[in-house]
């Protein structure tokens, strides 16, 4: 009888131990992910990488880099302040030989030319050049994904024609908005001749290397004896995030001397 009182006492004091350890100790489970956890898999190109540690390092909410610098959209706390941040100088009239395999025509080789993190630009012609940028967007966790702008001027006379093509590489599924072609005059204080809105296009991605080419847009008449360029500018809006404020991707640089025609250098 004494045992048995024994055993029962030793059950209830097993019992009490047990109730005095807490649910974390008793069964550890794996905590989901923070606002300040790393987001893993996501490919960002070799050139872009100082500026996506320069925008984790300084917690910005939301940003984009390409290789001329970083878009700060939203701050640390939060402030929408959309500034740009230049990593240096870029020379608009550096012509980038692409090596070719077999036969592709000029437009085939886009996702794979100029794929470093970079700024490219290669003159076709006189009177035909292509401008092609990587960019990477993300938060204070990191990238979230990545995708290509290319903008192809023709030059027709005393005017500028430009095609824009957009390539998604990863990340969410991306739609373009906001979306125009900004000539630029090169002046002491640089002039604007012409903003040329895409607005009624909206494109969006499906899957990766999926690529959108916009229509083709016509520059004003340039009657200036100067050198031009135009940039192409988008805002864009990843599936489950806020939209975002791209950098401006600006193309090669072309002279229209005296009366003459406008063509590269």
């Amino acid at each position: 009888m004494s045992s048995l009182r024994g055993a029962l006492g030793l059950g209830a004091i097993l019992l009490l131990s047990i109730s005095l350890i807490s649910p974390a100790e008793a069964a550890p489970t794996t905590s989901s992910p923070t606002a300040s956890s790393p987001r893993a898999n996501v490919k960002v190109l070799p050139g872009l990488q100082p500026c996506v540690d320069q925008a984790v390092k300084q917690k910005l909410r939301q940003w984009v880099c390409n290789a001329e610098g970083l878009t700060i959209n939203k701050d640390a706390a939060g402030r929408q302040v959309n500034t740009f941040v230049k990593k240096k100088s870029t020379d608009y009239t550096t012509a980038v030989t692409q090596p070719r395999t077999g036969i592709v025509t000029q437009a085939d080789d886009y996702d794979s030319w100029c794929e470093f993190g970079t700024i490219c630009n290669r003159k076709i012609t006189n009177y035909i050049a292509e401008t092609k940028g990587n960019a990477a967007y993300g938060d204070q966790r990191g990238a979230i994904g990545s995708y290509d702008a290319i903008l192809r001027t023709s030059l027709n006379g005393r005017q500028a024609q430009w095609k824009a093509t957009v390539i998604w590489d990863n990340g969410p599924r991306l739609t373009f908005s906001s979306t125009q072609v900004q000539c630029t005059e090169h002046t002491f204080i640089p002039l604007i001749c012409g903003n040329h809105k895409l607005n009624n296009v909206s494109p969006t991605t499906t899957s990766p290397g999926f690529r959108v080419d916009y229509p083709l847009i016509y520059g004003n008449r340039l009657n200036n004896s100067n050198n031009y360029h135009g940039s192409f500018q988008t805002s864009f809006t990843p599936a489950g995030y806020p939209t975002y404020k791209a950098a401006n991707l600006a193309a090669m640089t072309f002279n229209c001397s005296g009366t003459a025609i406008c063509k590269f250098p």
